[in-house]
């Protein structure tokens, strides 16, 4: 993640939120090119929603790091 994002990644809030917690492993993904090089991934990180005594589960998803060289390549299967 540190060749695809600025310095500073993990100050964003979003970040934040995935301090601690394990993303859902059943909705990650990793893509690597013909070579087995890792290119890219996807996570998805379960999170709390709280509005007064309401509180519901949500799903973050990202960062969504992938590689400078193959940035814009489009989708392809993992």
């Amino acid at each position: 993640m540190d060749l695809c994002f600025a310095p500073g990644l993990g100050v964003l809030s979003s970040c934040c939120l995935q301090d601690g917690v394990t993303p859902v492993a059943a909705l990650c993904r990793v893509a690597r090119d013909g070579q087995g090089t890792l290119t890219g991934v996807i996570r998805n990180w379960p999170v709390h929603i709280d509005q007064g005594s309401d509180r519901r589960w949500a799903l973050l998803l990202g960062p969504l790091p992938v590689h400078l060289t193959h940035q814009g390549d489009g989708l392809a299967p993992c």
